[in-house]
């Protein structure tokens, strides 16, 4: 098949994804003519979503959930950061555990994939252990 055949075939097919895109259907990959045929290309981010923690306070500072969803077809690696700090990486991107101390935090996620494209997304948080030792502390010692 001639390149000229190979791009009306394309213009072909972008213009069937288009389509779908007009009824919500939203592809991660195009399609371009190489020498050799045709080559499906990410075109997106990974898709991210944080479900854990959440914008609550936790009266614990140990083994904090960090749950999330991620999807990409040549996903590459996930860390996070808390407060802007140092990144950790999480292993196989899966959902892993995290401490963090007494404050206001802000968790940022991060995913990219082997194309070079990153997706992002934080949450904000509070931890107050220093209340619930607070509370424990009260009814000790006393007598009825």
């Amino acid at each position: 098949m001639s390149i000229c055949a190979l791009s009306a075939l394309v213009s072909c097919i972008n213009s069937f994804i288009r389509s779908f895109c007009n009824i919500g259907f939203k592809p991660n990959w195009t399609v371009a003519v190489e020498s050799n045929g045709i080559k499906l290309i990410d075109i997106t981010t990974p898709s991210l979503s944080l479900t854990n923690p959440e914008n609550k306070t936790y009266s614990t500072d140990t083994g904090l959930p960090l749950n999330f969803n991620v999807f990409d077809v040549n996903l590459q690696s996930c860390w996070y950061n808390l407060d802007g700090g140092a990144n950790t990486t999480i292993s196989n991107c899966a959902n892993t555990t995290f401490d963090a101390a007494d404050g206001s935090h802000t968790l940022y996620l991060f995913a990219n994939d082997s194309l070079g494209f990153l997706s992002g997304t934080n949450i904000s948080f509070s931890v107050n252990v220093i209340y619930r030792t607070g509370l424990l502390a009260y009814g000790e010692g006393t007598s009825g």
